[in-house]
């Protein structure tokens, strides 16, 4: 059996000793399993234990407070873990499940690209390190810790390394330090160190693309440009905005010869968008920005990359109960907006597009008067009446008591999408309301009936309804009048609900008509009396009767002189 010449690379039996009892103790290396997909949430409700995220196709998700060192913005993305729908029917969410998934696919992938990356030792082995890499744990081997493992690390040292072997049973992996150190180019990074220093822009081949980045190739020196460092908008997608061996201008943000690292970002090349908006960015200035996307609450609006501000549905559109933000714009649509309200501290921008339109309200009135006849359709009906076009973005009212003349009124006569013809009744721009009626196209029939039937006059109708405060009589044109009982007839009060049936002729006088109040009181004591003095006229009046020996007349003739 011929055996092999050992490299420095191999572990040494005490050291995989320690690996595997590290891997088999669940008190150094949690076994993680994979809950399911990956995907950006955005907050939208904050509870005292639970956050709540839009996780788009009409879902809600929840996520534990606990599982956040700092809660998020309402409004902001977070990468999260889809795990099952609860019994309240929200879909259970993992913010650490997302990280320590997104963690391992990076190990993976560097694994396979021979990637550096970099960890914190969590703890002090005799046989070497516990590496802490996005909530993994890994083992660093002491004789791949250092060119002078006698040089021991402390707890919270950063150390990139370089993955070895990965444990995928276990969500860990071996990795080395020293590898890295052995590789680094000395000589390449003394000439880059001459020419360049930290804040330089310098122009660089971009040579890679993994999950977390770009690694750009610069005077020999490969360097990285972290997702992070790519743009200042959240959830950048790096895929497709970046081709390889194409030449990209960067800034270096940090140069480590020791570890061999050389930090490069793209975003650094123009303004922080919260600096900018400090020195450009005022209340009541009017901007252009494009709509990235669209909530039943408003709409949030790109007002350069990094730096969004939202309109709230009501700064959308001059309704007076807006719809969807759909009904008024679109995805990647270019908007004139106004800067209603900045918070630098919270990082908000409040926006309204409405503002930016002329209000209808204001020339409303000059549109649109008391008294003007329209012909529009109904937008909705309710309970209280209904809400007819006046013009875009206005609506009036027709309340329930406005539709018809007659008693009771029926709130159902109405239907939406149905063509009505009304007249205006009252405009108040200020409290943007617009009464409108039907009944009033007609006279009021209570003032017409007022005037063919003054106070004494004698009419006729039919009982509609006998009550326990009077008699209902049917008069024309559908009116009604009453006749209390202390009116009646006296001969009839004590017996009047026997002495009166529905349907029955009736004929009586006005005792007053209020048409405001759309009354008609009715009197057949006044009734009575009007027919007592006819017949006293009619009999004074006969042609029997010598004017000479005419008491009646006598006392008349005498009362005229």
């Amino acid at each position: 059996m011929t055996g092999r010449t050992p490299t420095p690379f191999d572990l040494a039996e005490e050291e995989l000793k320690t690996l595997q009892q590290l891997l088999d103790s669940s008190n150094h290396v949690t076994e993680y399993k994979k809950k399911g997909e990956i995907i950006n949430a955005r907050l939208i409700k904050i509870e005292e234990r639970k956050l709540y995220f839009d996780i788009s196709d009409k879902q809600e998700g929840v996520c534990s407070r606990d599982e956040f060192d700092e809660i998020p913005a309402i409004g902001e993305i977070v990468s999260v873990a889809v795990r099952k729908k609860n019994p309240e029917g929200f879909v259970n969410l993992s913010k650490k499940e997302a990280e320590r998934q997104n963690a391992w696919k990076i190990l993976k992938e560097a694994s396979k690209t021979n990637t550096n990356l970099t960890g914190e030792v969590s703890k002090v082995l005799p046989a070497g390190y516990l590496l802490q890499y996005k909530g993994l744990e890994l083992f660093l081997p002491l004789s791949h810790s250092s060119l002078r493992p006698q040089n021991r690390f402390t707890t919270g040292a950063s150390l990139d390394f370089r993955i070895l072997k990965l444990k995928e049973q276990y969500y860990s992996a071996v990795v080395s330090h020293r590898k890295i150190i052995e590789e680094k180019n000395d000589s390449l990074w003394d000439a880059f160190l001459k020419k360049h220093q930290e804040g330089d822009i310098i122009e660089g081949i971009i040579i890679q693309k993994v999950s977390f980045g770009i690694f750009v190739e610069v005077d020999g020196i490969i360097g990285l440009l972290h997702q992070n460092d790519i743009s200042w908008k959240e959830g950048f997608v790096i895929t497709k905005s970046f081709s390889i061996h194409s030449k990209i201008k960067l800034k270096i943000l940090s140069m480590d010869p020791k570890n061999n690292r050389l930090g490069l970002g793209l975003k650094q090349l123009s303004e922080e968008p919260w600096k900018w908006v400090e020195t450009n960015l005022k209340v009541d200035q009017k901007i252009h920005a494009k709509v990235s996307s669209l909530t039943p609450y408003g709409a949030f609006l790109e007002i350069r990359e990094g730096l969004q501000g939202l309109s709230h549905i009501s700064d959308i559109s001059w309704e007076r109960k807006p719809k969807h933000p759909q009904h008024y714009i679109r995805l990647n649509q270019e908007v004139e907006a106004k800067v209603l309200s900045i918070n630098i501290e919270e990082k908000r921008i409040s926006l309204g597009i409405k503002q930016c339109m002329e209000d209808p309200w204001k020339m409303i009135s000059q549109e649109v008067k008391e008294g003007d006849i329209l012909e529009r359709k109904i937008l909705s009906v309710v309970q209280f009446g209904s809400f007819v076009s006046i013009r875009k973005g206005i609506d009036g009212l027709i309340h329930f008591r406005d539709y018809s003349w007659n008693e009771p009124n029926d709130p159902k006569m109405l239907k939406k999408g149905q063509i009505v013809k009304f007249k205006i009744l009252q405009v108040d721009a200020e409290n943007k309301r617009i009464a409108c009626g039907l009944k009033q196209l007609e006279d009021n029939p209570y003032i017409s009936f007022e005037k063919k039937y003054p106070k004494g006059s004698i009419v006729k109708g039919k009982v509609h309804k006998v009550a326990s405060f009077g008699i209902l009589v049917q008069l024309e044109n559908n009116l009604t009048g009453l006749i209390a009982d202390f009116e009646a007839s006296e001969a009839k009060q004590k017996e009047m609900h026997k002495n009166y049936k529905k349907g029955d002729p009736v004929e009586t006088a006005v005792l007053y008509t209020d048409p405001d109040k759309k009354r008609i009181r009715l009197s057949n004591k006044v009734y009575k009396e009007k027919k007592e003095n006819e017949a006293t006229q009619h009999y004074i009046k006969s042609e029997h009767m010598p004017a000479t020996f005419n008491p009646f007349a006598n006392l008349l003739s005498q009362e005229k002189k």
